[in-house]
Formats: structure tokens, C-alpha cells, sequence
């Protein structure tokens, strides 16, 4: 990067800009640097948003499978509960589903 100025490189630069307006070049260019800068931070901001929502949507996703896993045992065990209770002299005791445990 570049070198910062030494102090007595301040002070003279100061002095030379004392009641001096700035160019019309010069101001173009510190806003249209102050504009990247803007836009370099959207960015970063859009990127860290983007990557929120896919963790969001993941854990969504992952919310989601387990609770259709966890109905899907429950439909099983139901459904062997019942072949089981159809079936004459069973002396097995039903199956509890996962959510009642």
C-alpha cells in the first residue's frame, strides 16, 4: 500500500490546501472512491445475507426431514400396533411411537 505521510508531510500538506478549493478532478474522484467503497460493502453485506438465508434453508430442510422421518416411524409403528391387535392370541404389548417417548 502506500506510505503514510510523516508529520511534517501533513503539516505542509495542510498549509498548501489551507483556502485552496478543490478541484473539480479531485472531488470527482474521492466520490467516485467513496462510491466503491459503498458498493465494495453492499456486497460484502448482499454475501453475508445470501449465506444466512442458505443456513436458514438448510436448517429449514434438515427441520423438515426429521420431522417427516419421525412421522414416518410414527406411521409404522401405528401401523404394526394394529397388524398386531388383528392378529388373535398376540400377546405382545403395543409399540410406543418415538413422539410419545
Amino acid at each position: 500500500g502506500a506510505v503514510e505521510p510523516t508529520d511534517a508531510e501533513r503539516e505542509e500538506m495542510s498549509e498548501n490546501a489551507a483556502g485552496k478549493p478543490e478541484d473539480p478532478n479531485s472531488q470527482y474522484l474521492r466520490a467516485a472512491a467513496e462510491n466503491e467503497v459503498a458498493k465494495a460493502v453492499k456486497a460484502r453485506a448482499d454475501t453475508l445475507l445470501a449465506l444466512a438465508k442458505a443456513e436458514e434453508a438448510r436448517a429449514n430442510a434438515a427441520a423438515t426431514g426429521e420431522g417427516v422421518e419421525r412421522a414416518q416411524v410414527d406411521q409404522l409403528v401405528e401401523l404394526s400396533n394394529q397388524l398386531g391387535a388383528a392378529q388373535p392370541g398376540n400377546p405382545q404389548a403395543p409399540i410406543q411411537p418415538a413422539s410419545a417417548q
